[in-house]
């Protein structure tokens, strides 16, 4: 899009004066958002420096760049915790008052602008350990996220191609199927480096993320990225001033962690040079980086190649940029012998099993992908908790249920997981047998069953209080074959490619159907609905009136999105009756 219609299109916003946050038409929004991103792609394509200068300072300073931000900013997790100014932004009237604040501080010179100080908590990590979390105040977040959108889509031309954390539309399944390619043909390289950096974000280098930054951005700007990194650090009531590291919990930094670590991979590679084609074999030699965030595993074919060549090209590299390794945590794997764990998985080697339609493989092994030992006994200790605290059914269900699905929809990619769910649906069936028994130890076993079990077609034990209110049953939950990833396509260009290929990983067929009739985008805003807000399914004609839970009368939409269209229901109407033409 032209210079000139991205400012026509920013002005069409003003010129409906919005006046309150339910005012806003967040379809234009995102539009227009979503334009000037694409705009910074091409002008950085093209080499066009000074004019990615004024496209991204265009963008900080837009209406939609600043109310997408406070938007993103409030309907994330993490919205109703608040900074060291204990504020929140819980009304409209609040929202719509950060958009002209925001306003105000990006327009004002950048020498006058202060972060304020970071609250530091510790919040548990495993195993028994803590981790600390910085909390920076909401209006830090705001602007934080008003770089991002700068910065993200450029950063997505110079990512590493096998990086797959803190990047849109990519996800832990894109790096385990890209794992699934390199380790599952018989030509695999079996020695891996499963390697550990030493508190990535507490010690990465402020001088290496500045300089990084300073490419990237206009240098009016790089002032705001030093003040977040060197903001103060609150932790019980005294201060600290980080001379490294970026907080965990600003929103920016994993974006700036993911900045340092890219060139990671072709550190490694050599001399074979990056590339969105598929090199040829004989050109791979075995060495390959899969990076997740600041987890990452080094493959190659030898150990000898590993020790002498990448472990030591991978050192200096992180000591360039304030990083160690975790020598105790790292470890080199012969996959032919060893297993290891990866993003919750434990990928190994099994011998082969001979049979009618396998026995012209001249492959020895079978690559075997399976949620780890740890995590299946995390998920178990989780569940007994709740049928320790629960006393009422529908409660336990409300518990039980989300996390079944959650843990399932993750493993399902492996369809060595089916095992799993077998054993974890017999989990559970046992302790719904016991705890009904326990609730209820005057009844006979047949009264319980006859007040509790629910069959059908599929399943004859379905524990619950009505056919459509059970427990879910793990050992239902199908394989799910995961799409590989097209490498080198920037979400900002080529979005709906991303969109379309994004499986709904849920058991419900229902909610799958639901959004896939409305091309996988907010029926509202026309915003993706694998970003990071919560989707709800909206009823057009609602239950009271007799509306009922079909595909006919059910969209998709945004939290948000649902919050404006119960309060103006004609928003809804105009922009269903576009779709329908």
């Amino acid at each position: 899009m032209s210079d000139e219609k991205l400012n026509n299109q920013n002005k069409e916003l003003k010129i409906k004066k919005v006046t309150t946050w339910e005012d806003i038409n967040w379809r234009a929004v995102q539009t227009d958002l979503a334009a000037r991103q694409k705009s910074l792609v091409v002008a950085y394509n093209n080499s066009e420096h000074a004019r990615l200068k004024l496209l991204q300072e265009s963008l900080l300073r837009s209406f939609s760049g600043r109310a997408m931000a406070i938007r993103k900013v409030t309907e994330s997790k993490g919205s109703k915790t608040p900074g060291m100014d204990g504020k929140v932004w819980k009304t409209s009237k609040q929202r719509f008052e950060a958009i002209k604040n925001l306003k105000r501080t990006i327009f004002a010179k950048s020498g006058d602008y202060k972060a304020d100080g970071v609250l530091r908590v510790w919040i548990p990590k495993r195993p028994n350990s803590k981790r600390p979390l910085g909390i920076p105040t909401l209006t830090d977040r705001a602007i934080q996220q008003l770089f991002v959108f700068i910065l993200d889509p450029i950063v997505e031309e110079r990512s590493d191609l096998h990086s797959y954390g803190f990047r849109r539309y990519r996800s832990t399944n894109d790096a385990m199927q890209r794992l699934r390619h390199l380790l599952g043909p018989k030509s695999r390289p079996t020695w891996i480096y499963d390697a550990d950096i030493s508190r990535c974000f507490d010690t990465i280098s402020h001088e290496i993320i500045l300089s990084e930054i300073s490419k990237i951005i206009p240098s009016r700007r790089i002032k705001f990225v030093s003040q977040w990194l060197k903001a103060p650090i609150r932790e019980n009531g005294s201060y600290i001033r980080p001379k490294k590291g970026t907080p965990q919990g600003g929103v920016i930094s994993p974006l700036l962690s993911n900045i340092v670590l890219n060139g990671l991979e072709q550190q490694v590679r050599g001399d074979v040079l990056k590339s969105t084609s598929r090199p040829k074999e004989s050109k791979l030699v075995g060495n390959w980086v899969i990076r997740y965030a600041d987890d990452f595993i080094v493959t190659s074919r030898s150990r000898k190649q590993l020790i002498e060549e990448n472990i030591p090209k991978i050192k200096t590299f992180l000591s360039t940029r304030g990083l160690t390794i975790n020598e105790e945590k790292s470890k080199i794997i012969n996959l032919e012998s060893e297993s290891f764990d990866f993003l919750g998985w434990n990928i190994s080697l099994k011998t082969r099993k001979r049979s009618y339609n396998n026995m012209n493989s001249t492959d020895n092994f079978v690559l075997i992908i399976v949620p780890t030992n740890a995590s299946i006994k995390r998920i178990k200790t989780r569940l007994k908790e709740m049928f320790k605290y629960n006393n009422n059914i529908k409660a336990l269900i409300g518990d039980l249920n989300p996390l079944l699905r959650g843990w399932t929809n993750y493993y399902r990619t492996s369809y060595h997981s089916q095992k799993v769910f077998q054993s974890l649906g017999h989990y559970v069936y046992e302790k719904t047998r016991r705890w009904l028994k326990k609730k209820h130890p005057r009844q006979t076993v047949g009264k319980i069953n006859k007040k509790y079990v629910f069959s059908n077609s599929k399943r004859t034990w379905r524990f619950g209080i009505n056919e459509k209110y059970v427990i879910f049953d793990p050992s239902q939950a199908q394989h799910i074959r995961f799409k590989n990833l097209q490498l080198g396509l920037n979400p900002y260009t080529y979005e709906d490619y991303y969109i379309q290929r994004t499986s709904i990983l849920d058991a419900d067929k229902f909610r799958a159907a639901v959004y896939s009739k409305y091309n996988k985008k907010c029926l509202l805003c026309g915003g993706s609905l694998y970003g990071t807000e919560p989707i709800e399914l909206h009823h057009i004609i609602p239950e009271r009136y007799g509306g009922k839970y079909t595909l006919l009368n059910i969209v998709p939409l945004h939290r948000l999105c649902h919050k404006n269209v119960t309060q103006r229901p004609e928003n809804l109407i105009v922009e269903e009756k576009k779709i329908n033409a």
